[in-house]
This record gives C-alpha cells, sequence and structure tokens, in this order.
C-alpha cells in the first residue's frame, strides 16, 4: 500500500517527528502502522450472495404462492431470478464497505486486525530492542480497528486495559477521517503514559527502531 495515497509528504513528516519527539521523554520504541484493509474477507462475499440469493427466492415464492400462481414449468427461469440475486448480493457486499463488514462480523473483524499487527510487530521486528521497550501501535482503516501490542518491557509496567482509552480515541478519529491528528495523538499519550509508568528515557538511549509510519 502506498501511504501517500492516504497522507501527505507534510503528514507523513509530521507523524515521523511526533514519534521522534516522544522517544526523547521515554525508552519505549514506539512503532506506528497503518493498513488499509487488513484482509479481503471472502467469506463476507459469498454470505452477501448467499443472503440476497435467500431473499430474492423468498420473494419470488411468495409471488408465485400468493399472487402469480406460476405452474412447476417455471421453475428454471424462477431459479436464474435468485442466482442472478445471489451474484448482485456478492456485487455489492464486495464494493460496498459497511455491507461487507455487517456480512464479516464485528469478532471477525478484530481477529484480522489482531492477526495483521502481530504480523508487524514480527516483521519490523519490535522485540528487539536493548531493554525490550518495544511498542506497537496498529491502525486499520476499513475494519475500524487498533491494536496496541508492547514487549515484555512494557508490559511488566503497564498492563494491557491502561491502552484503553488511547485506543478508543484513536478509533474515533479514524471513523471521523481524523487519521493523521488520532496517530499523532496516540503517539504522544503513549509515551505519556510511558513516562508515568516508570518507562523513562536511560542517559545512553539511542533511537533503535525507525520512526517513520509503516504499511504493507
Amino acid at each position: 500500500m502506498d501511504l501517500k495515497s492516504y497522507f501527505s509528504e507534510a503528514e507523513l513528516k509530521e507523524i515521523e517527528t511526533a514519534v521522534s519527539q516522544a522517544e526523547t521523554e521515554t525508552s519505549g520504541e514506539i512503532v506506528p502502522v497503518f493498513v488499509a484493509q487488513c484482509e479481503r474477507y471472502p467469506e463476507a462475499v459469498y454470505k452477501g450472495g448467499i443472503f440476497l440469493a435467500m431473499i430474492v427466492f423468498l420473494i419470488v415464492s411468495a409471488m408465485e404462492l400468493f399472487w402469480l400462481e406460476f405452474p412447476v414449468i417455471h421453475l428454471v427461469p424462477i431459479m436464474g431470478i435468485v442466482v442472478a440475486g445471489g451474484i448482485i448480493g456478492a456485487l455489492l457486499t464486495q464494493y460496498i464497505d459497511p455491507l461487507k463488514k455487517l456480512m464479516a462480523g464485528r469478532n471477525r473483524l478484530e481477529i484480522a486486525a489482531i492477526r495483521r499487527a502481530e504480523h508487524f510487530f514480527i516483521r519490523e521486528e519490535v522485540f528487539l530492542t536493548r531493554e525490550r521497550t518495544g511498542i506497537l501501535i496498529f491502525m486499520a482503516l476499513f475494519e475500524h480497528e487498533v491494536v496496541v501490542l508492547a514487549d515484555e518491557g512494557i508490559n511488566s509496567a503497564v498492563e494491557q486495559e491502561t491502552w484503553n482509552d488511547l485506543i478508543d480515541e484513536t478509533i474515533h478519529a479514524i471513523k471521523k477521517k481524523n487519521v493523521c491528528q488520532g496517530i499523532i495523538n496516540a503517539i504522544n499519550r503513549s509515551a505519556k503514559i510511558l513516562k508515568e509508568k516508570g518507562v523513562e528515557i536511560r542517559p545512553d538511549d539511542t533511537d533503535e527502531l525507525p520512526n517513520q509510519l509503516r504499511t504493507d
């Protein structure tokens, strides 16, 4: 994914600067990640097709039974209408995001975001910092999901529940299409939390991970 499709050069620089500034206050190494969509959710498309096909079948069956009184010989064209309804349902689900999310289900979207965040945690080697103080802030636009994954040096000082307000605020910013500011606010708030919880910067601290926004 090309980040420039979603952020201007100035915004990307603002995010990088926010990470750099935040890391002057804590030994935490902050890794922000943004993706447009975690998965394609093909099962949601299938469900959308099946759902509309069932609706069309019920409507046609009701018309046959109560109004049109189709003879049995019209079964083949009826099935053709049902199949067409299924195809239309699949296409609508594929291209209408709210419908795709509805068919996928909130639990499925959450699981996809967590798995994707874990993938980036490993790919970006967030676990390789000297004091195990790497923290990944993962944001998914389509899913409206935010995941915070921290290494053991942070988890020993900060409970997972502490990140809930940060997560909720960032999700709200994504929904309001104020993504850049939401990312910057999340970076700043994470640094504040780490400092308050004693994950303070060391005299010999070095910048161990790149500061720019990551993506696929």
